[in-house]
């Protein structure tokens, strides 16, 4: 768990903690160094009273990294592979969408237009 910087409000020029900020409408969370690729949860909750049962907030997330799809990856395991290609081969001259790669947005068939597309990025 990572928790916001938590001002003293006895001495604000102080150094800020870390740890449950009870004083503050705005919060800053910083994970040093993430060094876990996967997926991060963001849980936002109160304390007290809410206006008319809602909270408002805005979230703003930076530095994250974002990993382009690989086209032919279908088993989603960052590799073009047999397993992929079992896929392309089970819904062969179908309308699949997840396996519709060709031309660019799917034509509705599984055909070697998507095949050729699939082989340029074969592992």
């Amino acid at each position: 768990s990572a928790y916001p910087y938590v001002m003293n409000a006895a001495n604000p020029a102080d150094t800020a903690t870390i740890g449950d900020n009870t004083l503050d409408n705005v919060e800053q969370v910083l994970i040093d160094s993430p060094n876990l690729p996967g997926t991060y949860t963001v849980q936002v909750n109160y304390k007290g009273l809410l206006t008319n049962t809602q909270q408002y907030y805005s979230l703003i997330i930076s530095g994250q990294e974002t990993i382009q799809p690989i086209v032919g990856d279908f088993s989603g395991d960052g590799l073009v592979n047999y397993e992929d290609l079992k896929m392309l081969v089970n819904y062969w001259l179908q309308n699949e969408p997840s396996v519709d790669i060709a031309p660019v947005g799917g034509d509705g068939d599984i055909n070697f237009l998507d095949y050729a597309v699939f082989t340029q990025s074969w592992e």
